[in-house]
Formats: C-alpha cells, structure tokens, sequence
C-alpha cells in the first residue's frame, strides 16, 4: 500500500510527539495514555486516532463515512504511513496493536486490508490470539462475505484458537448479511455442541434473524429455557417485526410485556410502537402514542418526531385523497416519495439511537 503524501504529513507530525503524553477527547469522556512507546500504547493511540464509531465522526455520520470510499483509502493509508514511522521510531509494534490495526480496518469495512495486517502479523513471527481472529472475522462479517469469513475460520483451527461466543456471534452475524440464515442458525447448535453457553446478544443475533413474530418469540421461549433474560434490544426487534406489517396489536402487546420481563422501555421501543401505527395508517393512534409517551416521561428523540411527523404527511394524502383532491396527493405523494432516501437514513438513525440506548 502507498506511503501517500497525507501518510506522510501525518508522520512527520508523529515525530514531533513522540515520547510526549497524549489526549484523544470523546463525546463522552476525556482519555488520557501515556505514549512511553510500548505495544499497549502504541494500539491505544492507533484504536483510538483511527477507528470509527457508531455516533457522528468530525460531523459525518458512520454511514457516510463508509459510503466515501476515497475518504475511508485516505484514512487507511495513512494509518499504515503511521504504524511504519512509528516502528520506524523505536515503538514497540506487537499484537496489540497489530489488532487494533485490523479492528480498525473492520470499522472501515476494509476486509482485505484487515487480512493484510493479520498476515503481516504473522510475518513479524507473532502469534495472533483468538482477539485479533475475531476482529478480522468483524471485518469480513460487516460486508457479508462468507468465503473470508470461513478462510479466518480454518486459519484460527490450524493455529489452535478456539472461538469464543464472540466469534460465534460474529459468524452469526455475517451469515445472516450474506442470506445465509438456515446455516447461521445451524451455528446455534454447533456452538452448545462446543461446550459454549449462548448468551442475550447471541440470542438478539437469533431474533433480528427471524422473518415473523411468532418465529422469534419461539427464540425468546428457547432463552427462557437455557436461563438467559431478554433484554431492551431483544424486545426492539420483537417490536419492530410487528411495527413493520402494520401489527398494532402485536407491537402494543409486545410492549405489555416488557413489564412482565422486569425490562425497562426506553424512547426506543415507543418509537417503534408510532412506526406500527403510521404502517397501519392509524393517524389518531400516533397522537394517542405521543400523548402516553408524554404521560410515561420518556423524551422524544429526533427519531421518534420524525415518525410522527410521516405519519402526518401520510394523513394529509389520506384526507386529500378522500375529498377528491387527487392532485395535490399525487404532488404530496411524489414528495414523499423524493425522500425516500432521507426515510432510509431515518431509519438507520433510529437503529443507532436504540443501539446508544441499550449499551
């Protein structure tokens, strides 16, 4: 891969702290490390400077970031020109840093530069831990790619790591991208046959897997039974099956039933109670959803107005339509239909505000 010229910026800007004591801010807290050149610090600056999180980075959301492929080269890039001035400059380059090299790849969706780095791992004569393979399987998983992911697999076996719930969840993960959803349940079985006990995200892995409400609320009784408690995001998904379909019933009774499972609802699962009305075309239902949302103290997200908000619009074509005015529903309809692409990124920001709520 070039050592491009914005590689090479970066380094020379390195050297310049090299041996000095470093701040990396987040949203949520200050974190501080002392350089002093060894492996962990090394990966900590690498992890830190480099990887891509799920909330907005330098006012991009992750999405569209991933979607810029040139930006995403960019950043790959110079985190190699980096990783070489560093050893270059005496750091200690060892496997943890190496995997926090291709858990960054993995966050870009670079799944060939994530394997690189495991290769170079190798060359280096160090030995790569059941951490770095999981990481790598991320990086294939995140673009559903099943022949990697299976490569990785037969590396890890020859090597002697065993894989862990995270590498299963993981698999998991990326058959269900791939399509591969009778093979990743077939994971299932092979995991318990390890010894292995699945744990809530497994199980969440098995609902967002399920096409009905009835097929995943049998998931939720096999949880039951192996002792493991649903938690806020397992009942999201039930929700969001039901939301989808128009499923009033179903989506209110879901939500009933978070009380019996001692779970706490957030903005979240209200969220997608409004989506189930809006589907039904039930107007009133999502005043009424708002006003007991209100009453339960639960604050609206931007997620939440904007399915209010939709489901104004779509009543407003309703009632045009229905006082004969078929073209201006016609001109309302195409507008909505114009965002289309915003109604995606809603939807995707809504994923990201249930996932925020539940961690």
């Amino acid at each position: 891969m070039a050592f491009n010229s914005a590689a090479r910026q970066v380094s020379e800007r390195l050297r310049h702290v090299l041996g000095r004591r470093w701040a990396y801010s987040s949203t949520h807290q200050d974190r501080r490390y002392d350089t002093g050149r060894t492996d962990g610090a090394a990966a900590n600056y690498i992890k830190h400077k480099y990887k891509l999180h799920r909330n907005e980075i330098k006012g991009k959301r992750l999405w569209e970031i991933k979607a810029n492929s040139r930006e995403v080269m960019d950043q790959g890039r110079a985190m190699i020109g980096e990783l070489r001035a560093m050893k270059g400059a005496g750091w200690e380059i060892g496997p943890m840093t190496y995997t926090s090299a291709v858990s960054v790849f993995a966050s870009y969706g670079l799944s060939k530069w994530a394997h690189r780095m495991l290769e170079e791992m190798i060359n280096d004569d160090m030995e790569p831990g059941r951490e770095t393979f999981n990481a790598l399987i991320w990086a294939y998983a995140e673009n559903g790619e099943v022949r990697g992911i299976q490569v990785v697999w037969d590396q890890m076996k020859e090597r002697g790591v065993q894989p862990d719930n995270i590498t299963y969840n993981v698999v998991m993960m990326g058959l269900l991208k791939s399509g591969n959803k009778h093979v990743a349940f077939r994971m299932f079985e092979l995991m318990k046959q390890e010894g292995l006990v699945p744990d809530v995200q497994f199980y969440n892995t098995l609902v967002t897997a399920c096409d009905t409400a009835e097929e995943a609320w049998a998931v939720v009784n096999k949880m039951k039974s192996d002792n493991v408690h649903p938690d806020q995001f397992t009942f999201y998904f039930l929700m969001k099956l039901s939301a989808t379909t128009g499923d009033v019933r179903g989506a209110e009774e879901t939500l009933r039933q978070l009380a019996n499972y001692r779970v706490m609802p957030t903005s979240a699962h209200w969220t997608i109670l409004l989506v189930a009305y809006r589907t039904a075309g039930d107007y009133e239902g999502s005043l009424r959803v708002w006003e007991r949302m209100k009453d339960a103290g639960i604050k609206p997200t931007g997620g939440t107005l904007t399915e209010l908000f939709r489901a104004q619009e779509m009543e407003a074509v309703r009632l045009q339509k229905e006082r004969g005015e078929l073209h201006e529903a016609r001109l309302a309809e195409a507008h909505m239909q114009g965002y289309s692409g915003d109604c995606v990124k809603s939807a995707e920001d809504l994923e990201t505000e249930a996932e925020a709520e539940f961690t």
